[in-house]
């Protein structure tokens, strides 16, 4: 599933690692965030920051076992100081991710922040309610027989104790409506 290297876009330029992703080959879920940060740039591996501590923690906490889930971005490389994502950037990153999607063939995905879940309704061609991540957090959209629950960025969570209350409330209803989904 990991390509060698990638010279699609500018990132290429500026990033230490690759961070195509990590986890099973066959997750019940698939965890798409937005890009990696610095962490990850020198890891190599997504959610290993700030934000993965949280939501590894938060994982832990509602007993999602982490052998379940698989985790990436829509960009495999990281934005010079977390820039947000380019369209052009998100273009070039989007075959790999389309790869990643068929590879797993999971079809209970989790779109990690508004860039996720803007990037996956545009290439999926699902449509999202009004206000984006904030009216689709929290529920599952279905497009054909693959389903996207959306869910806000650890990153905003950290930035604001009220937010990390709907983030693990939203995991605990990813993990609890999971079984109702077909498939």
């Amino acid at each position: 599933m990991e390509e060698t290297d990638c010279t699609a876009c500018e990132l290429h330029k500026t990033r230490q690692k690759i961070v195509w992703g990590s986890g099973p080959n066959n997750p019940k879920f698939l965890f798409i965030g937005q890009a990696p940060g610095k962490s990850e740039n020198m890891a190599g591996r997504p959610f290993v920051g700030r934000s993965g501590h949280l939501l590894d923690r938060l994982l832990r906490k509602l007993e999602i076992p982490k052998d379940c889930v698989y985790l990436t971005n829509v960009l495999k490389c990281y934005p010079p100081d977390d820039a947000a994502p380019t369209r052009d950037q998100i273009e070039a990153c989007w075959p790999h991710l389309e790869r990643q999607m068929r590879a797993l063939n999971c079809r209970r995905i989790v779109a990690v922040g508004g860039t996720a879940m803007v990037t996956l309704a545009r290439y999926l061609g699902f449509v999202m309610p009004k206000n984006g991540i904030i009216r689709s957090a929290g529920q599952w959209l279905q497009h054909n027989d693959t389903y996207v629950f959306g869910i806000i960025h650890p990153a905003f969570a950290l930035r604001n104790e009220e937010e990390r209350w709907n983030l693990e409330y939203q995991l605990k209803k990813m993990w609890r409506t999971a079984a109702l989904l077909e498939g």
